[in-house]
């Protein structure tokens, strides 16, 4: 009986708490040390047709990223989804079940924001269209300016996720890039852009789109660009890019260092 006891009990416990465990708590707020002063937005799309699987599958990707960044009341988080023909903010910045000052420096709502992200629909919600992510980009605009303090603006950063192409690129990129960048309150919105090959069957139209799409919103930061392969499973190919994406999302804006040693040299 010992021998067949001690066997099964092992390697049935082992291998499933242990990768289950870990995956979920490793992200560490910690590293986002301008959190405080800090507003995030991810924009997801939902209009390129994703089987259900597929979406779950990405969903929770996403989710452990929101939770490498967050893990108390600070930054601000908000969720917005998108389609062709509706944005919704589906987690206001204001939102007291994730953020400040409902949410307090020690209150962990980690797990709970990562279920709220894994929970998102995905079933009738995901419909094959063309997304409308100027409107999009509006309401997350909006969404920004809303909660801001004027006299002590945050810093913003916006995350794009997607899976297909908007209809004009070459407008977009004219509207929100380029020399033409988000600016609220004086503080320029720093765009961070996901593009995600689908896993049972591609929506880009060439794969190495998947490099290049809406690069002109990040300021061509090759570092805020992160380009998903079918590798694995969206969710490991979306983790594998957490560290990565907690450095870009948790530094100090990179436009704040440039200001200042351009205007003095020309004044003085």
């Amino acid at each position: 009986r010992d021998p067949t006891a001690d066997p099964t009990a092992d390697p049935t416990r082992d291998p499933t708490t242990d990768p289950t465990f870990n995956p979920t708590l490793s992200p560490i707020h910690e590293q986002c040390y301008i959190g405080y002063e800090l507003d995030v937005l991810f924009l997801v799309d939902k209009s390129c047709g994703l089987a259900s699987q597929e979406c779950q599958n990405q969903m929770e990707g996403i989710s452990e990223l929101a939770g490498s960044i967050k893990r108390y009341g600070t930054p601000r988080f908000g969720l917005i989804n998108f389609d062709a023909n509706d944005s919704t903010v589906s987690i206001e910045l204001e939102d007291s079940r994730f953020n400040a000052p409902a949410v307090s420096a020690t209150d962990d709502i980690q797990i709970s924001l990562v279920r709220e992200l894994r929970n998102q629909d995905c079933t009738s919600a995901w419909i094959s269209g063309s997304p409308n992510l100027e409107d999009a980009i509006e309401l997350a605009i909006s969404e920004f300016t809303r909660v801001d303090d004027v006299a002590s603006p945050k810093h913003k950063k916006l995350v794009i996720f997607s899976n297909c192409e908007v209809a004009d690129e070459t407008s977009l990129c004219n509207t929100y890039g380029n020399t033409n960048r988000i600016m609220i309150n004086g503080q320029e919105v720093e765009i961070t852009i996901y593009n995600i090959e689908a896993e049972f069957s591609s929506n880009f139209p060439d794969v190495s789109s998947l490099g290049t799409y809406l690069q002109c919103l990040t300021d061509n930061d090759s570092g805020r660009m992160f380009p998903i392969r079918n590798v694995d499973t969206t969710t490991l190919d979306l983790q594998n890019t957490y560290e990565e994406f907690q450095d870009e999302i948790c530094e100090q804006p990179t436009k704040d260092p440039t200001a200042d040693p351009t205007i003095d040299p020309t004044r003085d």
